[in-house]
């Protein structure tokens, strides 16, 4: 798995922290800092909602790196960073660590971020079915909350036109 420091942000061009983050910040308060994120960057990375998710990554570097980010850390900065590639299988890893402890929600991030790894590399659309196959049985979950489970849906919508990976037949539906 590539490495994952709290230095490996862009700048972001952002909204100003939310009053409870600039407190944690200023306050040096690190560790409230980071759960503080993992619990609302998590929220924010469903709902697309990616300035707001960067500009709170993003002052992560003004504390001492982490030696083992949080999985959530790790999944939000996979999400919003565009010098980090993720691979499929570091996404695995987190994938199953998520489900181990019981976090469908990161775990529904988690199954976005490899699809939409998958349509973005414009091929080999085979590798769609075992993350569309985890994402049905999370979907499944009457748990999940209304949020994660319309992030998981867009995501499968997404994965069932581009899935054949006749692209024609993709741009003449999305026409």
């Amino acid at each position: 798995m590539e490495k994952i420091t709290n230095g490996d942000m862009p700048p972001p061009s952002q909204p100003p922290l939310l009053p409870s983050f600039a407190a944690l910040l200023e306050a040096g308060d690190q560790a409230g800092y980071i759960q503080e994120l993992c619990n609302q960057g998590l929220n924010w990375l469903l709902d697309f909602q990616f300035p707001l998710l960067a500009g709170h990554l993003f002052p992560l570097r003004q504390f001492p790196p982490l030696k083992f980010p949080p999985p959530r850390i790790q999944l939000l900065t996979l999400a919003i960073n565009p010098d980090i590639s993720p691979s499929l299988s570091d996404l695995e890893g987190l994938y199953h660590l998520f489900l181990e402890d019981d976090d469908g929600k990161a775990a529904c991030g988690c199954i976005g971020i490899a699809l939409q790894s998958i349509i973005d590399s414009g091929h080999a659309f085979h590798r769609f079915q075992p993350w569309r196959t985890r994402a049905e049985k999370l979907l499944a979950n009457t748990s999940l909350s209304p949020l994660a489970g319309a992030f998981l849906a867009l995501f499968q919508v997404w994965a069932e036109i581009m899935g054949p990976g006749n692209l024609a037949e993709t741009n003449a539906l999305l026409e």
